[in-house]
């Protein structure tokens, strides 16, 4: 049914002389390449559709912001220029919920964070709460100059969680995020919080 494949056929002519067979093909180098990218996007389109389709992982607590780490800013290191900030506004806080930061790393960029800054809407001083300082999974510490206290952390698997308990006073803050934004990948960084009745309390021992 391809007529380009069928003008292929008619181009090759075959002969046989005695126990030698010669064959002869005449036909535009153009299409040859083309029919070979068009055969390898096919067979690339079946293998895509045929691989299962793997659930995303669950996030935990109620999500208040998510983001993808996909500007430009001139290099795929820890450097001043790539440190950026996300603010997520209004969110409702209780004492002792827990705050989560997840990141799922892609290609060569660690979904790095540096620093939380909690300021109430109401007024009052911001909270600053430490990446390297919180309860991390997935995540590893790591010194750089460019890092709030030269210090930032950074995912060491697929996917990472920084967690920890809001000491302050019941209100609505806005959230200040301090990450890394590199230029070879594009992380995705997501914050929920998990209100204090909700926290499971620790198994006994």
């Amino acid at each position: 049914t391809d007529k380009y494949l069928a003008e292929f056929l008619k181009s090759v002519a075959v002969a046989r002389e005695k126990n030698t067979v010669t064959l002869h093909l005449a036909y535009s180098s153009d299409r040859l390449i083309a029919m070979f990218n068009e055969f390898k996007a096919s067979q690339q389109a079946e293998r895509t559709k045929s691989r299962p389709t793997r659930p995303a992982p669950k996030i935990d607590g109620e999500i208040v912001g998510t983001w993808t780490a996909d500007q430009e800013l001139g290099a795929n290191s820890v450097t001043a220029e790539t440190m950026a900030s996300k603010t997520i506004e209004n969110v409702a806080l209780k004492s002792g919920s827990l705050i989560i930061l997840t990141g799922v790393r892609q290609a060569e960029e660690y979904a790095r964070l540096d620093r939380v800054e909690l300021t109430p809407v109401a007024g009052g001083a911001p909270l600053r709460f430490e990446a390297e300082h919180m309860n991390l999974r997935g995540y590893g510490v790591e010194n750089s100059p460019a890092a709030s206290g030269g210090k930032l952390v950074v995912v060491r698997s697929p996917r990472g969680t920084a967690q920890f308990q809001f000491p302050g006073a019941d209100g609505v803050y806005n959230f200040t995020v301090r990450y890394c934004d590199e230029n070879d990948g594009k992380s995705i960084y997501t914050v929920s919080v998990k209100a204090p009745e909700e926290i499971e309390a620790p198994a006994a021992p």
